[in-house]
C-alpha cells in the first residue's frame, strides 16, 4: 500500500465483495459511520490518533473477515501513517530477524575459524 486512500479502498472493496453496507459495519464495529467513510476514503485529516485507526482496522477486518494482523501490517507499511517518533511493529521485528541472522553467521564463521586454527596446530604438530 502506497497510502491511506488505497488502503481505505482496499477495505471498501473487502467490504463490498462480502454485501456489506457501511451501516452494517458501523453497528458491528460501533465506529461511527462518519469515521468509517474517512478510512475507507483515505482522509486522514479526518480521523483521529494513530492508536485508534489501528484499532478501527483491526475490527473493521474482523467484520468483513480478513486477517486483522494483515490488515494492521498494511496500515503500518504506509510511509508516513506512524509519527516519526513510533517504528513499524513489522518493521521491528524485521530488523531483529535480520540482527539475529548476523549473530549466526558470526557464531559459524567463529567456529569454523576455530576448527581450522585446531586442524592447523594438530597437523603442524605432527609433522614435526
Amino acid at each position: 500500500m502506497k497510502d491511506l486512500a488505497e488502503f481505505g479502498s482496499y477495505l471498501k472493496q473487502h467490504r463490498e465483495l462480502r454485501g456489506l453496507s457501511r451501516e452494517e459495519i458501523s453497528r458491528t464495529t460501533r465506529i461511527s459511520p462518519g469515521l468509517l467513510a474517512a478510512l475507507e476514503e483515505g482522509q486522514s485529516e479526518k480521523l483521529p490518533e494513530q492508536v485508534f485507526v489501528q484499532n478501527y482496522a483491526r475490527s473493521y477486518a474482523k467484520a468483513v473477515g480478513l486477517p486483522e494482523n494483515e490488515v494492521l501490517e498494511k496500515l503500518l507499511a504506509i510511509p508516513g501513517v506512524l509519527p516519526a517518533t513510533e517504528r513499524s511493529p513489522v518493521l521491528l521485528e524485521s530488523s531483529r530477524r535480520s540482527q539475529a541472522w548476523r549473530v549466526v553467521a558470526l557464531l559459524v564463521a567463529l567456529l569454523a575459524a576455530g576448527a581450522l586454527a585446531l586442524w592447523w596446530w594438530k597437523s603442524a604438530g605432527t609433522a614435526r
